[in-house]
C-alpha cells in the first residue's frame, strides 16, 4: 500500500506542442525511469525493454483495447514502485510495446502510470509549475472535501476513464473523459459532424494499438463545471465508436493537455471528484 503523507514530484513535458507528462519512477530501487502520467489508462504499463532489463517474470498474455485497436499485454508484477516518497509494493503491471509512443514524442518512455496506481491518491497537477502532488491522508478519508469540485464516474472497470459532463459550443451536456495521457483534446467524428465543424485531415495520431485517421477542427467553446476555453483547437477521430462499444458508454470526447494546461487540476480518486483552480 502507499505511504501516508503527501509528496511533490517535478514532471517534464515531452512532445513539443502536443506533449505528454513524464514523471520519474524508481522500480525495485533502480531508476529513475520515465513513465507517462495517464488518467486514461487502466493498468500500469511497463515497456518491453524495461521488463527485459529488470528480468520481470512473464505471466498470462491478454489482449487489451487501445485507442487504435487491440494491444497485446503480458501480465507481470513489479516488486516495488517509488514515485517521489511514495512506495507501493507488489504492483501488478502489463508489459507491452511503447516504442511508437516514444517515437511520437521523441523521448524514451519506460512505462505508463494508470488507474491501478493512481486510484489510491488525490493527485494535483500544476501545469504552470510542472509539479505533481500526491496526497494520501493518514485516516484514509478523501484528501479533498467531497463537496468540492465536479463529481466524476469511472467509465468501466476494465477501462476506468474519468468521465464528466461537458458543454460543447453552449450545448450539452456531453460525456467527456479527462485524460492526462492525451496530448490534444479530441472529439468524436460524429460530434464534429453534428456541429458542422470545418475539418482538415492531418497525419495519423499515435495511440495504443497503432495509428488513427485524424482531422483537426476548432470548437467555439468547451466547458467542464465552471471553467472553460473558447476557440479551442481539437483533434477529431473515429476511434470513439469501437471504444464506446467496448465500454458500454457514449463518450463524445476527451479533454487533453491543451485544455488542462491552463489550470491546476486535482483528480481525487477516493472521493471521485475533479477540481480546477
Amino acid at each position: 500500500m502507499p505511504t501516508s503523507h503527501d509528496t511533490q514530484i517535478e514532471f517534464r513535458l515531452a512532445g513539443g506542442d502536443q506533449p505528454l507528462i513524464l514523471v520519474p519512477v524508481f522500480v525495485a530501487g533502480r531508476g529513475p525511469y520515465s513513465f507517462i502520467l495517464d488518467t486514461g489508462a487502466g493498468p500500469t504499463i511497463v515497456s518491453r525493454e524495461l521488463a527485459k532489463s529488470l528480468a520481470l517474470p512473464a505471466g498470462e498474455v491478454k489482449t487489451g483495447m487501445g485507442a487504435a485497436g487491440p494491444v497485446e499485454l503480458t501480465l507481470s508484477t513489479l516488486p516495488s514502485l517509488r514515485l517521489g516518497d511514495e512506495i507501493i509494493e507488489n504492483v501488478p503491471v502489463a508489459i507491452t510495446d511503447l516504442t511508437p509512443i516514444g517515437s511520437a514524442i521523441r523521448a524514451t518512455v519506460d512505462g505508463d502510470l494508470g488507474h491501478s496506481v493512481l486510484q489510491h491518491y488525490a493527485l494535483t497537477l500544476d501545469y504552470a509549475a510542472n509539479t505533481l502532488v500526491l496526497a494520501w491522508p493518514e485516516d484514509g478519508s478523501p484528501a479533498v472535501p467531497s463537496d468540492s469540485g465536479i463529481r466524476f464516474r469511472l467509465a468501466h472497470p476494465a477501462k476506468p476513464l474519468i468521465v464528466v459532463p461537458a458543454m460543447v459550443n453552449g450545448q450539452g451536456p456531453f460525456d467527456f473523459a479527462v485524460d492526462t495521457g492525451a496530448s490534444t483534446t479530441t472529439i468524436s467524428l460524429e460530434l464534429a459532424q453534428n456541429f458542422g465543424l470545418v475539418l482538415e485531415e492531418i497525419p495519423d495520431m499515435t495511440g495504443g494499438g497503432g495509428r488513427l485517421r485524424s482531422w483537426k477542427g476548432q470548437l467555439e467553446s468547451l466547458s467542464v463545471g465552471g471553467i472553460g476555453r473558447e476557440q479551442l483547437a481539437v483533434a477529431v477521430s473515429d476511434f470513439f465508436g469501437p471504444l464506446n462499444q467496448t465500454l458500454g458508454v457514449k463518450l463524445h470526447g476527451m479533454a487533453g493537455y491543451n485544455f488542462l494546461r491552463h489550470y491546476r487540476v486535482t483528480f481525487n480518486y477516493p472521493a471521485q471528484m475533479l477540481s480546477f483552480d
